[in-house]
């Protein structure tokens, strides 16, 4: 597997108030000299989250960006420079914030450049054209975690008391992992879907996890997770491109002593 790198471009209006906006992404495959760039079509809502941005500024200040990643005669860039994202980002350190982390590479770049654009800068997209949470999810998890230290796989089942089969979002490691998000739309088929694994988390003898994002945070989304909670293993919230940190903070008990979920080296 191909290894890169992913810069997820983020309007940071004041870091007092620790407020951040994903506005673009910067894609970089060192071993096939591949670089590309892109920022949200949204101004609207770049004006919106920042209302004191002049955005004669901002269109200004984001071609430029777009100017410094684009090769030309009049711009000489190493494309197969392992930290090249790294040294043309280096300057912007306050508004204009570059969180940079490392990748696999997919084998058609173009389409995962535009699945991780989607993903990451969600709201680019119609609402119809969006990606699923299962989708986002798998993505994820594929370009974060797809080295020789994790296993991971996807759509996961075993067999039920009754020979039923539970399927699980995907599995890393000797981990399942099941995904719950709340919203308004879905809130009356998570009920169901609760029960449901409620019961299952009192059969399954295999390792396991929930992974929850309540964008809900009422007094009946709390009670459904506290009921998922039986045995400890519900892990609450993580920003999509925070994927893999929210993964390797996970923590469980042994002997007293507290080790990574997923660290096959322990």
């Amino acid at each position: 597997m191909k290894k890169g790198t992913l810069a997820v471009i983020k309007l940071i209006p004041d870091y007092i108030r620790d407020e951040k906006l994903n506005i673009g992404l910067v894609y970089h495959s060192p071993t096939d000299g591949f670089l590309r760039i892109k920022f949200t079509k949204k101004l609207h809502r770049v004006k919106s989250f920042h209302d004191e941005m002049d955005m004669d500024f901002y269109r200004m200040y984001t071609q430029n960006i777009i100017d410094e990643f684009t090769p030309s005669i009049f711009n000489k860039i190493d494309l197969f420079d392992e930290k090249l994202i790294e040294k043309l980002s280096y300057n912007y350190v306050n508004t204009f914030y570059f969180s940079i982390r490392s990748i696999s590479i997919l084998e058609d770049m173009n389409a995962h450049f535009e699945d991780l654009f989607n993903t990451l800068v969600y709201y680019d997209e119609k609402i119809k054209n969006r990606p699923s949470t299962y989708k986002r999810n798998r993505l994820i998890a594929e370009t974060y975690y797809n080295d020789e230290e994790f296993s991971l796989t996807y759509s996961e089942k075993i067999s039920g008391r009754f020979k039923e089969k539970i399927n699980f979002d995907f599995k890393i490691n000797n981990v399942f992992v099941k995904i719950f998000e709340f919203n308004d739309s879905n809130l009356i088929q998570m009920i169901d879907q609760v029960k449901v694994w409620v019961y299952n988390s009192k059969i399954i003898e295999d390792k396991f996890i929930f992974i929850v994002e309540d964008n809900i945070k009422s007094k009946l989304t709390n009670r459904l997770i506290h009921e998922l909670n039986s045995k400890n293993n519900v892990y609450k919230g993580y920003d999509n491109d925070d994927l893999i940190d929210f993964l390797n903070s996970m923590k469980y008990s042994d002997d007293n002593k507290s080790k990574s979920l997923f660290n096959t080296k322990q």
